[in-house]
């Protein structure tokens, strides 16, 4: 007796009839808005707003520091970035590493538009390693 192996055939998936459908919906759900170049532009636009206004609140700090050893007298400056994070009316707020303020005779805080003003201490916390220093709002410009 002979035996004959039948040839194989290529197996189709079966779609089961609610997985089309759900990707159907999902297909139709999403629409994308026709956008054109002045919208792109207009939304270029409004990051760039965006990103000036928050370079707005980094202010760098500067430390004066004086070194008394034989061959560097005189004085030394450091400076690290710090974040206008509050305006109390009074003075505004900056955060900045507390390394900055050890042993510093003066600061000064620069900001975005390269104006440098007289700063002060009020706070830190060296666990932390953040200092909070203040400048005045009365001696800040209007353009400031």
């Amino acid at each position: 007796e002979k035996v004959t192996i039948p040839m194989d055939q290529e197996e189709t998936p079966v779609e089961d009839e609610t997985d089309t459908k759900d990707q159907e919906a999902q297909e139709e759900e999403i629409q994308y808005p026709d956008l054109t170049v002045e919208d792109y532009q207009e939304m270029n636009h409004a990051l760039y707003q965006v990103a000036l206004s928050a370079g707005k609140s980094v202010v760098e700090i500067c430390a004066v520091h004086r070194d008394e050893g034989w061959e560097n007298a005189g004085e030394q400056e450091q400076a690290v970035s710090g974040v206008i994070f509050w305006d109390n009316g009074a003075d505004l707020l900056i955060a900045a590493p507390a390394r900055i303020v050890k042993d510093a005779e003066a600061l000064k805080a620069t900001f975005s538009d390269n104006t440098t003003y007289n700063a002060t201490l009020k706070k830190q916390d060296r666990n932390l390693g953040l200092a909070i220093i203040a400048v005045k709002r009365s001696d800040l410009s209007d353009s400031t």
